[in-house]
């Protein structure tokens, strides 16, 4: 299987010991419940602002 699918609604990105929450799926199988998007670590600065 190419993928792993979250079986629960929960939107922790980790969930510790929660094996049975995820299911081997093809990637035709495979259904993407959206997607989430994670903080940058280092985020672009705003250009506008004025230098120290």
């Amino acid at each position: 299987a190419s993928y792993t699918q979250r079986l629960t609604a929960e939107q922790e990105q980790v969930l510790v010991g929660a094996a049975d929450t995820y299911e081997a799926r093809c990637r035709h199988c495979f259904e993407p419940g959206g997607v989430v998007e994670t903080p940058a670590l280092f985020p672009e600065e705003d250009e506008t602002t004025t230098g120290p």
